[in-house]
């Protein structure tokens, strides 16, 4: 049951707006890395990405305390494929629409994954490197990628007060939020 976009948040204040940097006292965000995944290429050289057994285990764990947990929730995910199979594992769970936000995307390197993720891997140590320099020409930057994430999830909580705002993304944005 996935949305196609994020709903429009119920009040959007205007930038240097006090309130725009207003956070509920009852606001709650859970952000989560994807469940553990492999690629595989087709024979066209398309990747596909699908969760492990491991990856299914993880999302059934946490899906499973939140919904003992009893709050009302809201559900939100990157568009990428490995988030949204992990949201949609939740989202079965829980009884809940999932929306897919794209700033909840992964940085944005301006180029597909590699398969064994090498080439990736090197891009993100090169942009961890200098958070404000891109890590290839026209890439954005840590410091993007960690403002991107904190407007979307201020927004998201400022769309759903008092609900439990779940956000599925990748490392690389939880990394950056939390850093």
């Amino acid at each position: 049951r996935l949305a196609g976009a994020a709903p429009p948040p119920h009040h959007a204040p205007a930038a240097g707006d006090d309130e725009s940097l207003m956070i509920h006292d009852d606001a709650r965000v859970l952000l989560l890395r994807h469940g553990a995944l492999e690629r595989h290429a087709d024979a066209d050289g398309r990747l596909h990405e699908r969760l492990l057994p491991e990856g299914e285990a993880q999302a059934a764990a946490i899906a499973g305390r939140i919904a003992r947990d009893g709050r009302p929730v809201v559900l939100y995910t990157s568009p990428q494929p490995r988030a949204v199979l992990t949201a949609e594992r939740l989202a079965e769970r829980l009884e809940v629409t999932v929306f897919a936000d794209p700033d909840l995307a992964e940085l944005r390197l301006g180029r597909d994954p590699d398969l064994d993720g090498t080439v990736t891997a090197a891009l993100w140590q090169r942009a961890r490197s200098q958070p404000g320099v891109p890590a290839l020409e026209g890439a954005e930057t840590v410091t993007a990628l960690a403002a991107r994430g904190v407007a979307a999830l201020a927004g998201a909580v400022r769309a759903h007060p008092g609900r439990l705002v779940i956000a599925v993304s990748h490392g690389g944005l939880v990394e950056a939020v939390l850093g």
